[in-house]
């Protein structure tokens, strides 16, 4: 696996050729290092490491947007691409045009397809550390699907990893679609274009000096929850770029020490928060995401706690349902997207059960739960526990029924490598532990 996420030892000092050419090419660019250096990590990649005792809120890389890579500074035959470009000709509505990650990934794989070219040599230093296909695709789940490693992963995953999928493997289709003609005639096959790609979700930022965030399908600070496959015009929404070394950072979801990292007019700047002694791993958070995200999109699980961990809980509620019950969920808008996290039920879990509890009441009931819903009335602390109570079984039926069951199946198929039957097994053990804890939390009187 590529690891995207730290442990608490100490990196120690495994720079290579590679690190040493990176670094001053780098430096040539204009991209400002202070007190930090790229090193390989052993078993976890590459990362940044601090070469000093670094204090509080020191500017440790500054990238201008000189440095950024983007679909406005890719090959001009790539920036030409327009709906009318296309396979299939006409296929396309005429307001379409290929995402900014289509067209940077289009570019990153003729570096690699064309090497001696002028352009590629340009960029050497830094495509010479990026994961390699076979690296990339070891952990990526679309690479498990797309390449035959694992075909039927997506029955195997827990329901939120699975949407995240299947929506990047339409994604991915519509953007190989809008380049192959292009690539082909340079020798770019399918499965290169899919490792540039993933190349691109895992490492890209979303850049925007009003409000910066990493994109969603890309490195993703790698980001936000939304997903942008829109125009690349001046004016678009998904205005991604490839940062070299920033690409580099790894990713904590609760370490003490994290760093920030902020858009400005003047660029990319990471800071320190508190002080970190030398040869401390320098960390960054790469978006409040749950664990399928990171899973599905950056290929791994965190090894630290995370806070913003959750899973849906549509597949475990949403059958107990009638269609009247769902008629009336519907019209007041509390149909489906059910979710809990280690701290809570959400409101439309709570808002649903508590009509599958009052229902039986007939009119009376029914008018109760309105209220509820309308003015806040809660019923008291009776109706709580009794809707604490159904929640309790339906969590611990999910738990024997399906989340026990899965673990079993992804450990016992035919499917893919050890490893990768292991991290999804792994995910669908955290789901447990959510649910656990959360029955465990009702059962001492913690709504």
């Amino acid at each position: 696996m590529i690891s995207r996420t730290t442990d608490s030892t100490q990196p120690q000092d495994n720079t290579t050729e590679a690190h040493t050419n990176l670094l001053a090419w780098a430096q040539e660019q204009g991209i400002k290092l202070n007190g930090v250096k790229p090193r390989a990590l052993p078993g976890r990649g590459l990362g940044i490491v601090a070469t000093r005792p670094l204090q509080p809120n020191e500017t440790i890389l500054h990238i201008s947007p000189s440095c950024f890579r983007t679909a406005d500074t890719a090959r001009p035959r790539l920036r030409k691409l327009t709906s009318s470009s296309f396979a299939g000709g006409g296929s396309s509505s005429s307001n379409t045009s290929l995402s900014s990650h289509a067209i940077l990934a289009a570019d990153l794989a003729l570096d690699f397809a064309k090497p001696n070219s002028p352009r590629s040599q340009r960029n050497a230093p830094w495509t010479a550390v990026l994961p390699s296909q076979e690296d990339l695709f070891s952990c990526l789940p679309l690479a498990w699907a797309e390449t035959g490693v694992w075909p039927d992963i997506e029955s195997y995953l827990p329901p939120a990893a699975r949407k995240i999928l299947s929506r990047q493997r339409g994604e991915f289709s519509t953007d190989w679609d809008g380049v192959k003609d292009v690539l082909e005639k340079d020798g770019v096959t399918r499965e290169a274009y899919l490792h540039a790609w993933g190349l691109v979700n895992t490492r890209s930022f979303y850049w925007h000096v009003h409000h910066p965030r990493h994109h969603h399908h890309h490195q993703h600070l790698h980001g936000d929850d939304s997903h942008h496959h829109g125009s690349t015009s001046s004016g678009r929404e998904d205005r991604i770029c490839l940062q070299p070394l920033a690409d580099l950072l790894n990713h904590s979801s609760s370490s003490p020490h994290l760093c920030t990292a902020t858009f400005t007019s003047t660029g990319f700047h990471v800071r320190t928060t508190t002080p970190l002694p030398e040869g401390s791993e320098i960390l960054v958070r790469y978006g409040r995401h749950a664990n399928d995200a990171l899973l599905v999109e950056y290929g791994f699980l965190p090894s630290d706690l995370n806070p913003w961990d959750e899973t849906p809980l549509d597949d475990a509620v949403i059958p107990l349902f009638n269609s009247q019950l769902k008629e009336l969920l519907e019209e007041n808008g509390f149909w489906g997207g059910y979710v809990l996290d280690a701290k809570t039920v959400c409101y439309r879990t709570q808002v649903a059960l508590r009509l599958l509890l009052l229902w039986p009441d007939g009119p009376g009931g029914i008018a109760r739960w309105k209220r509820w819903v309308d003015e806040g009335e809660d019923g008291g602390e009776e109706v709580q526990r009794r809707v604490d109570g159904m929640l309790v079984g339906i969590l611990e039926k999910y738990l024997n029924e399906t989340v026990e069951r899965m673990v079993r199946e992804v450990e016992g198929c035919k499917g893919g490598t050890e490893s990768q039957r292991q991290v999804v097994a792994e995910r669908w053990r955290q789901i447990g532990r959510l649910m656990r804890g959360t029955i465990e939390r009702l059962a001492c009187g913690e709504s």
